[in-house]
């Protein structure tokens, strides 16, 4: 038996090669070696479809160049139906979260898809018992203790939990949530909160944003369903719910009526004063006018040249 083209298999170096590697064409003797190899080298033993080639190549390469492109028009169109697919079960469980909030006076917007805020919302709509179960973040803030020379600074913890049932207080929420907390937080999966959870502590709501006081919030009662303490605010794919300390001071909705309120007064009271000064300059202006203002004679001679004007008052002088 004559030897082999290929030469001696490149693994085990004592069979002929029978096989070629697309990937780095090196030969191989049989189907253990090919695995050897793959090992070995860390080859995928796939052809590398950009590889460069000379010309006295390109024709032998046209049927790999041709299959190459077919197995990639058959990914894409797999990909694409896969998409349209996700992207129309996406938008039936959108519009249903979104029927819900909106019957409880609830605003809701939905990030894109590829967005993390899209990626961690988890909340679904429960079929068997016929209630939405959210993802909720949990906010803590307090401010740092007092030292002599600096100023509180603002601490902040967030924790994220999911299958919270919208038709529970926030209260129990909360309590849920806590446990979840403290246990990650035990088993080093999680950061350690920043504050004690045992404090007194307020639930609100991020409302708007002023541009002299800042963030706005609105007070939640703990004692009412998740639904009923957001409704008449916008969540954005899933609830926030914020939780400050009584160290904390909070700008809500109440301040800024009274802000407003008092500018208002402060403008009227403005308005009025700029009124009276304009009708007392007027009117002192209307009078230093009258006084300046010359007699016709006067001006008759003022508007004469200077050789006229000093004729006519001699022959006034001189009848």
């Amino acid at each position: 038996m004559g030897k082999s083209r290929l030469g001696l298999c490149s693994t085990c170096k004592q069979t002929d090669s029978k096989y070629r590697c697309p990937r780095c064409e090196e030969c191989f003797c049989s189907l253990d070696c090919s695995r050897k190899h793959k090992v070995e080298k860390k080859c995928s033993g796939v052809r590398n479809p950009a590889k460069f080639l000379p010309k006295s190549q390109l024709v032998q390469s046209l049927n790999s160049d041709y299959n190459f492109l077919t197995r990639l028009e058959g990914a894409l169109t797999v990909a694409d139906k896969q998409n349209a697919s996700q992207a129309g079960k996406l938008q039936k469980k959108h519009s249903l979260i979104q029927k819900i909030y909106e019957s409880n006076n609830i605003g809701v917007r939905f990030a894109p898809s590829f967005t993390q805020r899209s990626k961690d919302n988890r909340t679904y709509f429960h079929r068997q018992n016929k209630v939405l179960m959210c993802s909720i973040d949990w906010c803590l803030h307090t401010t740092s203790e007092r030292q002599e020379t600096e100023q509180p600074q603002p601490l902040k913890s967030t924790f994220t939990n999911h299958g919270n049932a919208s038709t529970s207080t926030l209260q129990e929420l909360w309590n849920r949530a806590k446990e979840q907390w403290l246990q990650l937080a035990s088993e080093d999966k999680i950061e350690q909160p920043k504050i004690s959870m045992d404090e007194a502590l307020t639930f609100v709501v991020h409302v708007s944003t002023s541009k002299k006081l800042g963030p706005v919030y609105r007070p939640l009662n703990s004692s009412l369903s998740l639904l009923q303490c957001l409704a008449g605010s916008t969540v954005l794919e899933y609830p926030v719910v914020h939780i400050f300390t009584h160290s904390c001071k909070l700008v809500t909705e109440h301040d800024v009526s009274e802000l407003e309120e008092s500018s208002d007064d402060e403008n009227s009271t403005d308005s009025e004063s700029c009124t009276e000064s304009s009708d007392s300059e007027e009117s002192t202006s209307g009078e230093s006018d009258s006084s300046e203002m010359p007699s016709e004679h006067d001006a008759g001679v003022s508007a004469l040249p200077p050789l006229f004007g000093s004729y006519l008052e001699n022959s006034n002088s001189n009848p």
